[in-house]
């Protein structure tokens, strides 16, 4: 889904962020960028596979999952992967006590968060360029 590889020489250290990767033009590519560091991978989901859904967080052993419903728009997405990779930094113990080890994202935006993961997912998706009144999503397990 995502596409980015990790050009050599960004490392993220010492202002070599991917953040500031001049081949990284959109948030949603940023995003990518963050959760390729994180060890998440995002992957594309049919949306008719989904219905309802904007997508899926889950956990195997070593790296997080985060699955994207394919008929997202580029806002949509990058607002959704960011509260994707918060949901897997911040919460991990939530999904993996999810009943199947997924959980799924809603498509309805909920109202901006004052604390915790939707919190949290509005600091990324703004440090990355996307200017978002929330980037809070409900979550329910599948």
């Amino acid at each position: 889904m995502c596409g980015i590889g990790m050009r050599p020489g960004v490392t993220g250290a010492g202002g070599d962020s991917p953040l500031d990767d001049p081949l990284l033009t959109t948030p949603a590519a940023r995003l990518c960028a963050v959760a390729l560091q994180a060890g998440i991978q995002v992957f594309d989901v049919p949306a008719d596979a989904c219905p309802g859904l904007a997508g899926t967080v889950g956990a195997t052993s070593g790296s997080g999952l985060l699955g994207l419903a394919d008929d997202l728009d580029d806002d949509l997405r990058a607002d959704v992967l960011a509260f994707g990779i918060a949901v897997l930094a911040a919460a991990p113990s939530a999904v993996s006590s999810a009943p199947e080890g997924y959980l799924a994202i809603g498509r309805t935006r909920l109202p901006a968060a004052r604390g915790g993961v939707g919190h949290l997912a509005w600091h990324m998706a703004r440090t990355c360029g996307r200017d978002t009144p929330s980037a809070t999503f409900e979550l329910a397990a599948l």
